[in-house]
């Protein structure tokens, strides 16, 4: 087969089996960085968020602009970026093969090959969380840039064009590194590959090479005194002897996924384990690995860049740099390839010895690993499928049970979720196992053991205005329902002035507690409240008001009512009755509570506004409101 249907199969491939998750929800990260209205994604230019990640983040905002919120936009892009690297994989193994350095294979030979591995890769169900987990497009995007620097050096070293394909690598490294840091393996790798496969030596790769590399020293010395310092990664509580030492463990959970991989995990919440019978033979094992590869980079063959490829893109997650998670499959996404390589160069040769057709054999791991990858994508239909998929595969993760029983509590399923929220505190008590408790809990009417957990939280975050907005809640509708007991309304108040102290500029803290303020009566307290919304956010002003008439307009409940009377005259207050809207719909408020003698004199108000005077229409418009009130 020709290259161009080599490529227009992969395409297909990769396709093929991540549509059906293209309609999946937004999961765990996306919501923080997506469709959190705080998240700044709606600028294109800002980065504050994630400022050691600025093209990824550009390209999320991009993303946002042209399509808003909506996940299928975001995975459709994922599944491009996924479809492209494994292009440029094709084209990388394709000519490495041919190198004289290398296998010297003639081009019809190498291509197959070539599609071999890229096919595999490409709908191997281990990558599934890199494509269709719309905020790891960092470690997609990251591995496509890896793979374009790699190849435009290959085409660079075939010496046709080769400023231009230089410029591409340079480029390529540079749009890499500000995707995600792990990028940073890429300096390594491609050093090893030129001195081995390419120029044969260390000094003609340095040679001929020597803007790529001067640009790596940049970026190296950019890193150490720029990037790393400013980089916090470690919130799991791993100190780094425990990280370092359950590492080689994780490595051979990663080789075993790699040729078995079921059952996949979204969320391993994986343990440290320091006994020497689970650390020592995975270690033993690992440095067979590493020493069989120096041995064959001392030999200079393949096999010795497809091992140092694989530790040292995982080394940057998987070796003393303590992160919060032990083992991700996201981690694997280039490490992978030589796994797979390594897999096709062994399939060859069996096919070879049991006289088996290659082409025969491919095609079954295709449908074996694609199978797998629709299946895995599937997972992802909705929240609650993705997390009891987890559980499924690692039912003590503590994390796994909260985050399912959030999803289960929003859609009402409150026995579910307390269920997995009580499993999730059984097995680690720590501050979001006890928050998502006392959330259920509190929904369920529980209010009193709500109230206990959430100070037990407190005990551990202090300056988590969410605890302390969460207390206000609970002790406010303990109060409404024991109004006796003032100590719940201190507690209440108590708990929303601390929230609105911890975070001066956040509107929903201060637009809940205004609300709160109003209900009780707190006037005073209320309309300093809703004037620092309105000057945060002016176009807050309309929520309110609409909060105003709808609770004014329930018949059923008179403290809705005054509710709304309380809202509406706070609009008008912070307004110093100047403003037409806040009067008129205090007016509509007051009509729909039945007190009709303010309503006409509030609109009255209104229609001797200079504003309103110079502008017939509107006269006109409050005039027939104010006439159509019934007088008494």
């Amino acid at each position: 087969m020709s290259s161009r249907v080599h490529g227009g199969l992969l395409v297909a491939l990769a396709w093929g089996v991540y549509a059906i998750g293209i309609q999946a929800p937004f999961l765990l990260d996306d919501n923080v960085f997506i469709t959190n209205p705080t998240s700044g994604i709606g600028d294109l230019w800002s980065f504050d968020d994630y400022r050691n990640r600025p093209v990824m983040m550009f390209s999320l905002s991009l993303n946002y602009a042209i399509a808003g919120a909506e996940p299928a936009a975001f995975r459709l892009v994922n599944i491009l970026i996924h479809t492209t690297a494994a292009l440029l994989l094709y084209g990388i193994v394709r000519r490495t093969l041919m190198l004289p350095r290398c296998a010297a294979m003639k081009p019809e030979a190498a291509s197959g090959v070539a599609f071999a591995v890229a096919a595999l890769w490409v709908v191997h169900p281990l990558n599934t969380s890199a494509v269709t987990y719309v905020w790891q497009r960092c470690e997609s995007q990251m591995g496509m840039f890896f793979l374009g620097a790699i190849y435009a050096t290959l085409r660079a070293a075939e010496g046709t064009k080769r400023a231009l394909w230089t410029s591409l690598a340079i480029l390529s490294c540079l749009l890499g590194f500000g995707s995600k840091e792990t990028m940073v393996a890429v300096i390594p790798v491609l050093l090893i590959y030129d001195w081995v496969l390419i120029s044969g030596s260390l000094r003609g790769a340095l040679r001929a090479r020597w803007p790529l590399y001067t640009l790596f020293a940049v970026v190296v010395a950019l890193g150490v005194t720029v990037v790393l310092p400013n980089t916090s990664t470690n919130r799991g509580g791993f100190s780094v002897w425990e990280y370092a030492s359950n590492q080689p463990a994780v490595l051979v959970d990663y080789l075993r996924l790699a040729l078995a991989p079921y059952p996949l995990c979204f969320d391993y919440g994986r343990r440290a384990s320091m006994s020497l019978l689970a650390i020592l033979p995975a270690a033993l094992l690992i440095s067979g690995m590493m020493a069989f590869t120096v041995r064959q980079l001392i030999r200079r063959s393949w096999q010795g860049v497809g091992g140092a490829w694989f530790f040292l893109i995982l080394a940057p997650t998987s070796s003393v740099i303590v992160i919060n998670d032990l083992m991700c499959e996201y981690r694997m996404y280039l490490s992978l390839i030589p796994v797979i390589a390594f897999g096709v160069a062994g399939g060859r040769m069996l096919c070879a010895r049991w006289n088996i057709a290659p082409g025969k054999a491919l095609c079954g791991a295709l449908v074996v690993y694609g199978g797998l990858t629709v299946l895995r994508n599937y997972d992802y239909r909705s929240v609650v499928s993705i997390w009891e998929s987890s559980i499924a595969a690692q039912p003590e993760n503590e994390r796994a049970h909260y985050c399912l029983a959030t999803p289960l509590l929003r859609a009402g399923e409150i026995d579910r979720a307390l269920h997995h929220a009580q499993r999730a505190c059984e097995i680690k008590k720590n501050y979001m196992t006890q928050w998502t408790l006392a959330e259920v809990l509190y929904t369920a009417g529980e209010d009193e053991r709500a109230l206990e957990l959430c100070e037990a939280c407190l005990k551990l975050r202090r300056r988590d205005p969410r605890i302390h907005q969460q207390i206000g809640r609970v002790c406010r509708k303990l109060y409404k329902a024991n109004p006796s007991e003032k100590a719940y309304l201190e507690r209440c108040l108590k708990g929303y002035r601390k929230s609105v102290k911890l975070r001066p500029k956040k509107v929903p803290f201060h637009e809940e507690f205004a609300i709160v303020c109003a209900g009780f009566g707190q006037m005073q307290e209320a309309m300093e409240l809703v004037g620092t919304v309105l000057r945060l956010d002016p176009s807050r002003e309309r929520k309110i008001a609409a909060l105003a008439l709808s609770s004014a307009n329930n018949k059923i409940s008179r403290e809705e009512q005054t509710l709304g009377v309380r809202l509406a005259q706070l609009l008008v207050q912070v307004s110093g009755g100047r403003k037409v809207k806040p009067l008129v719909n205090f007016g509509r408020v007051l009509t729909a509570v039945g007190m009709t003698d303010k309503a006409y004199a509030v609109y009255s108000q209104a229609m001797g506004l200079p504003q309103v005077q110079n502008n017939k229409g509107m006269l006109d418009q409050i005039g027939r409101l104010r006439a159509a009130l019934p007088r008494r």
